[in-house]
Formats: C-alpha cells, structure tokens, sequence
C-alpha cells in the first residue's frame, strides 16, 4: 500500500508540474495561433500608429466589416479591431498607445460598442483572454 501511495504521489506530482509548464509556456511565448495573428496586428497597427489619423477598434464585426483602403479619404485610416475582443481589452489597447504618445496624428476614433457589451450576461470584470502585456512589455 506505500508503495502505491508513493507511486500516486510521485504521478500527482509530475502532472502537475507538467501542467505548470504548459501553462508558463503558453502565458509568455506566442505558441498559439490566436497569439500569432495578435502579435501580427500589433505589429502592424505600430508600424503606422504614429501616422494614423482615424481609427477603427472593437470585436469581430469591426475587425471584419470596416475596410481602410475602401474609403475615399485623404485621412490616414487603420482598423485596429481584433475578433472577440472585448471591450475591456480594447480600453487598456488604446491606453497603452495614449500613455506612450504613440498617437500622435490620431483625430477620430471609431469604437464598436453595444448593449450586449454591458449586460448582465457580459462579462464586465478584467479580462485576461488577451494578455496584451507579453505584446507591450507593459503590464495592463
């Protein structure tokens, strides 16, 4: 029987520690596909984030509906939505390139936001599905 219980032990403790490593290596590196098209839309708003003179933000219906190159402007347009992006994260988004005065020829900002956002049903405390801090090296 202790030797069992050793056995269960040291199995319990192993998976564990599996699970931790798991968990580290999925927080801190761009393993995902999800962090992999974040880590490339960051990248790409940043490029322009100096130049950029209207901005789109929001979810899924921004980051799919709104097409930059398909207005007749001479403004400089970019669409910084992300799919299922909550309103939360595009708050400390935006906040972050504010804080930085990464925006510095920024005059509109278009954000999506509806109803269901602030619903009972909706999930209005800090989410941490988008863990923008390992994009920045800023903590939100």
């Amino acid at each position: 029987m202790k030797q069992f219980l050793l056995r269960l032990g040291v199995f319990l403790l192993l998976g564990i520690l599996f699970m931790v490593i798991v968990e580290f290596l999925l927080q801190n590196y761009d393993i995902t596909k999800f962090d992999k098209s974040l880590s490339k839309s960051i990248s790409h708003f940043e490029k322009k984030s100096n130049n950029t003179e209207v901005l789109f933000l929001g979810d899924s219906r921004t980051f799919y509906a709104i097409n930059p190159d398909a207005f007749n402007s001479e403004l400089k347009i970019h669409n910084f939505g992300f799919a299922s992006e909550p309103i939360q994260t595009t708050y400390w988004k935006i906040k972050y390139y504010i804080d930085n005065q990464k925006l510095n020829s920024l005059k509109t900002v278009y954000i999506l936001f509806d109803r269901s956002m602030i619903s009972s049903e909706a999930r209005i405390s800090l989410q941490t599905q988008y863990d923008y801090s390992k994009f920045y090296e800023y903590y939100f």
